[in-house]
């Protein structure tokens, strides 16, 4: 289901991949990406480790929303997230790479983490993702899909345009630093 209007105003053309024919043709677009934004969305309330529920993946031009509780082959996937010579870029990375850790017993590597960043330029520690857009791009993120429920089907348009936009605002630009804060003036 190509959507390319989930999120007005973005070049990406985006999409929602439930089955293994689109993944694959998502796959060969976005081989050989010199960097991919990701995001996942899981439940842990009852359980001890997280259920994968949802991963968001960007290169810049596509962005998608692949379900890996539709689709039981994820080898085209996990050999780009997988792969060496690709950055992948999270926000708050932590939880993100458990996921992967848990299910696959391996971390992607090599990973760039713009909390991260963003608190070696000086913003927030800690800064939350909308509160980095917000302040960087100053385009204000809704979060009313925060506490939903990932695990359930079909996934509205709503959660989809909730997830995409934490992928499709991911792009890495490491000369970006802060005009005012506590460190603002070492980084110019």
């Amino acid at each position: 289901m190509v959507a390319p209007s989930l999120i007005p105003g973005l070049p990406q053309q985006e999409d929602y991949i439930a089955d293994t024919a689109a993944l694959e043709a998502f796959c060969q677009t976005i081989q050989g990406s010199a960097w991919l934004a990701l995001d996942t969305e899981f439940i842990r309330q009852t359980t001890y480790y997280p259920q994968f529920c949802l991963l968001q993946i960007s290169n810049g031009v596509v962005a998608a929303c692949i379900d890996p509780l539709a689709i039981d082959q994820l080898q085209p996937l996990l050999d780009i997230v997988y792969d060496p010579n690709i950055v992948k870029v999270w926000h708050a990375a932590r939880q993100d790479l458990e996921v992967f850790q848990h299910r696959w017993q391996r971390i992607p590597s090599p990973v760039f983490d713009t909390q991260l960043a963003a608190a070696q330029l000086g913003y927030a520690d800690q800064i939350g993702y909308a509160d980095l857009v917000q302040t960087v791009c100053h385009i204000p993120l809704p979060k009313d899909q925060s506490r939903t429920d990932w695990m359930t089907r079909p996934l509205t348009v709503q959660q989809i345009r909730y997830a995409l936009r934490v992928v499709v605002w991911t792009v890495p630009e490491p000369t970006q630093a802060p005009t005012s804060g506590k460190h603002a003036q070492e980084t110019k």
